[in-house]
Parts: C-alpha cells; structure tokens; sequence
C-alpha cells in the first residue's frame, strides 16, 4: 500500500488498508515498514524492514521480513551491488537464519530504465542508468538474443540463501545451539552493520583454519568485448527500443 509509511500517514494508511482489506483475505500481505510504531499499533501485520532498522523489531517481532535498497551499502551491511565484496553480499543467508527472519523482498531483476524511467540504458557499459549507485536496479544482464546473462553477484546472493537451507538442515539433524556454535566460531555475534571482510568482525583466515570468507574467492574473468554489444546506452527514448540491428 506504500512506502515506508510514518506514523503521520497512519490515518490515511489505515483508510487506504481498509478499502481493500477484503480483496486480501488470505493471501500473505505485507509492507516495507522499518517504523517500529505503526507495527506495534497493528498498521501492518507483516513488516518488511530494511536491515539497518532489523535491531528496532528483533526480539519483539516474531514474523519479520527484511529488504535492502542500493543506497544501503553503509557501515559494513549487506548489498549485492558491485562495490560490495562478495562475502558481505553471501554473509545475508547467515543473519536471515540467526535472527530467524521469514523472508527477504528482492528488487530489481532486470530493470533497465533510467532513473524515473528516463529511457533505457545498457548495464553492460553504463552500471548506473542515473541512479545514484550502480547495478541498484538489475542483478543479471540483458543477452543479445533477449536472454537474461547471470552476474556473479546473482549467483553469490543465491550462495546466501543455500546457507539459509543447509542451515536449517543441519539444525533439523543436530539441534539449534550446533548451528549457533559453528557461526559464532567463524563469524562471532551476527551484526547486520558488520560482514566479514570488516577487520573486527573476526579472525582473519589462515590455511589452516580457512574460514567461510576465503571460499568464497574466485578467479578473475576476461574482459568482454563492449565494443560489439547491440544494446543502446542510457538515455535512449524507450520508442526507439530495441534497436533495429539488435538480431544481426
């Protein structure tokens, strides 16, 4: 119903809610809401929070969501944008299975229009399209023949949420406090505003005691060849889309 409402949008919140409370009767509804408040007075049910608002609802919300957005990428958090190193990207699946978070809203797949839909740019040769951080509105890559192309941080985030799922596999087979053991030896407390290349998070790693960071290296790739892509560059007017030699 909105975007991150504030308590002084509460009445119109609540009318808006109430207009179409019927038509949502048993389907999972819920909204970005990082204001603690509005959800402890019952605005919404299922609050999806950005993670550097998670400790305002740990502990007395047992069935939060959480999401992040580009601009997020302060203190250590963790984002799937270029910038940020890959283990702060994979580091997401150990917090959502320590503080018991139900899910996680995903944002931007493949949007390829600039900044307030300005017309279409190539993610391949310009990362940011207008907006204020690169690659905030797409995690694969437009192909040639229409296609989505993975990106390697597409495939580290889905890493993430494996580490969701052997998680809670292993707590079915060995408990709870075995999990929590195994994280606190390689990651200390889980901190959403720390990761683990952040020096004081932990131990840095060795050969001989590697830890989950030093795995998650891998080798670079060659360049591509830019000069040969078809896709137009930002802002190119979305009538001129797609190009007239994007089959050749």
């Amino acid at each position: 119903l909105s975007d991150e409402p504030k308590p002084a949008d509460a009445e119109c919140f609540l009318r808006a809610k109430a207009g179409i409370a019927d038509l949502l009767e048993g389907l999972v509804c819920g909204d970005a809401l990082s204001n603690y408040e509005l959800y402890a007075n019952g605005a919404v049910n299922l609050p999806i929070v950005t993670t550097w608002h998670t400790p305002d609802f740990l502990g007395r919300c047992d069935n939060m969501w959480c999401y992040y957005v580009g601009g997020g990428v302060m203190d250590g958090l963790s984002s799937r944008l270029i910038l940020v190193p890959r283990q702060r990207n994979r580091i997401l699946g150990v917090q959502l299975y320590y503080y018991k978070i139900k899910g996680f809203l995903h944002w931007g797949y493949n949007y390829y229009y600039g900044e307030l839909s300005q017309g279409i740019f190539d993610p391949k040769t310009d990362t940011c399209g207008g907006f204020s951080t690169a690659s905030t509105s797409y995690i694969v890559y437009p192909g040639n023949d229409g296609t989505a192309l993975q990106s390697v941080r597409q495939k580290n985030f889905g890493e993430a949420l494996l580490d969701v799922q052997a998680l809670e596999l292993l707590e079915s087979l060995a408990g709870r406090p075995v999990c929590e053991e195994i994280i606190h030896k390689y990651f200390g407390k889980p901190d959403f505003f720390k990761s683990p290349e952040t020096p004081e998070h932990h131990q840095q790693p060795s050969q001989t005691n590697p830890t989950y960071p030093s795995c998650l290296e891998l080798p670079s790739k060659p360049k591509a060849d830019l000069t040969k892509t078809p896709w137009p560059c930002w802002p190119t007017p979305a009538s001129a889309w797609p190009p007239a030699n994007a089959n050749s």
